[in-house]
């Protein structure tokens, strides 16, 4: 995100490797964008035979799109992006009063304000804003007792953001500072010491 630049479709984790995305069907939080794939526009790939190549042509690109490596190795890719000059990350939770679609519907329409069409939705939960562009969903069913707790990790993008919100909204100005020191942070895992950023390139 150093120049406010992102995929449409976004994934819930940020170390996934960009040709495992592409040849499986990951899909993002996005209510409105679809599988991650869909958004790629050109790709380098490594065919079966070792043969090396790039491709932009929409008819043969369909083919590797969730391909599960069975056509060969993605190699690189080139993404459609979208701007966003802010972005408000934030989180809401709350213990449903019942657990029926009436409560389910007003969680997903007024406390995760998330943009589905309304012609998409039932009747119950009423109206919300339709303000998130992009939701992560967790229930749980454990310490909820009689009825879940739920929890969405939500996003919202330019004009939509909260006025009075307390978190950063624009590109933070040590941005590239920022994702050194979080590149060389130390990790250990059964392999021995290393920097995160290995360890992400060598793991996904």
């Amino acid at each position: 995100r150093p120049l406010g630049f992102f995929v449409p479709a976004q994934t819930a984790g940020y170390f996934f490797s960009l040709g495992g995305i592409v040849a499986n069907s990951v899909h993002g939080g996005s209510y409105r964008a679809g599988f991650v794939h869909s958004y790629v526009t050109r790709m380098r790939v490594m065919s079966f035979d070792g043969t090396v190549k790039i491709i932009d042509d929409e008819e043969e690109m369909r083919y590797w799109r969730c391909s599960f490596g069975l056509l060969g190795i993605i190699l690189g890719v080139e993404l459609q992006l979208e701007y966003r000059e802010q972005l408000q990350m934030y989180s809401v939770d709350r213990k449903l009063d019942a657990w029926n679609a009436e409560e389910f519907w007003k969680f997903i329409k007024q406390d995760a304000e998330a943009d589905i069409a309304p012609e998409l939705l039932p009747a119950e939960g009423g109206q919300g804003s339709r303000k998130a562009w992009n939701g992560e969903y967790f229930a749980d069913f454990i310490n909820g007792g009689d009825t879940p707790i739920i929890a969405v990790y939500s996003q919202k993008t330019n004009s939509s953001v909260d006025p009075n919100f307390g978190g950063p909204l624009g590109i933070p100005d040590d941005i590239y500072q920022a994702y050194a020191t979080l590149k060389n942070a130390p990790v250990t895992d059964y392999r021995g010491l290393m920097s995160y950023g290995v360890a992400a390139r060598r793991d996904g």
